[in-house]
């Protein structure tokens, strides 16, 4: 998760203008451990979307998806699943998931299953393979940008 941190903090570092990619920036400082960096990462991923759709303009959009707690990923799981049968389904992900020297690792993150996305970083954390990049599929987050920003 060490890439995918640094890979925000200088995509945010590009809106310094942002209290909230500012915010994000100095959350990820304080990182302890697989899960908040995984909700650090959720965090700044929305910000930089928001930036770039145009939604900073809509200060009652930002609000409620900024405060939509529920959706980050430090909220309870749904996914009934014990860490050890994360942890063999994450096996499996990590031994299929073999890149050539030189491509980049790349991780689609949801809340379903959450128990085996933070399996699969520590994985690959301990196999000495880092993780460049984490996409989140959120459909709440996603429709209620387009919602508020329109087709631009």
């Amino acid at each position: 998760m060490k890439n995918v941190l640094v890979n925000l903090d200088k995509e945010l570092a590009l809106y310094p203008q942002n209290a909230d990619a500012v915010g994000v920036r100095s959350e990820i400082n304080h990182v302890i451990d697989i899960p908040s960096a995984l909700e650090v990462a959720q965090k700044g991923e929305r910000i930089l979307k928001m930036i770039k759709a145009g939604a900073y303009k809509n200060p009652v959009l930002v609000k409620s998806i900024i405060q939509r707690s529920e959706d980050l990923w430090s909220a309870p799981s749904e996914f009934s699943i014990t860490q050890e049968e994360a942890y063999r389904i994450a096996e499996l992900f990590f031994i299929s998931n073999q890149k050539a020297p030189g491509e980049r690792n790349l991780l689609k993150a949801s809340h379903t299953g959450k128990e085996i996305i933070e399996a699969v970083v520590a994985i690959f954390e301990q196999a000495g393979k880092p993780l460049d990049d984490v996409e989140f599929d959120e459909p709440y987050f996603h429709t209620a940008l387009l919602e508020a920003t329109g087709e631009q």
